[in-house]
């Protein structure tokens, strides 16, 4: 979105090649580094964040029908990078069955890279790199089962992923 930027404070870390808190904003169409789903893109959002006031969403896919749907959002490391990793904060407010978090480095699944459905916030997360171009995609599936009918939901279920604080 092209929301104006914020002066909440954004700490970038040491010896960092590249740094996005989203408080300067986000705007797939004008960020090099970021490619998303077109019918369905993450968005910059103040509804939660690890620091400062923004972080990035995925799109809510819920429907009556329960008809499954997925949305990702891809990060892609410049290819003259040393190896190093790529750190990131993640919110999963989401539960299975009714949907998940899959984390892919160059198409390759890496699972949900070890974070639990937490109704109390971000986690940290980090993926190894060998050096040169790599795309990261994190994809949020709804409903990736399949179910016709769905259990009784959590209350704290917001049924999005939320990334925040990405640096390598």
């Amino acid at each position: 979105s092209l929301a104006p930027s914020t002066a909440a404070p954004t700490s970038i870390p040491d010896r960092a090649l590249y740094y996005n808190g989203f408080e300067q904003g986000f705007n797939l169409t004008l960020e090099p580094w970021w490619t998303s789903d077109s019918n369905a893109p993450w968005e910059r959002t103040s509804e939660e964040a690890a620091s400062g006031v923004f972080s990035i969403r995925s799109p809510d896919l819920r429907n009556e029908e329960l008809t499954p749907g997925e949305s990702n959002v891809t990060f892609t490391t410049d290819p003259s990078w040393d190896a190093g990793a790529l750190h990131f904060s993640a919110f999963l407010a989401v539960d299975e069955p009714f949907d998940r978090l899959t984390i892919f480095v160059d198409g390759e699944s890496r699972g949900d890279g070890g974070f639990t459905e937490n109704p109390d916030g971000f986690e940290e997360g980090k993926l190894n790199l060998s050096p040169g171009e790599h795309q990261i995609t994190f994809r949020y599936q709804f409903n990736p089962n399949e179910l016709n009918t769905f259990p009784p939901q959590s209350a704290e279920r917001i049924g999005t992923i939320f990334l925040d604080d990405i640096y390598f």
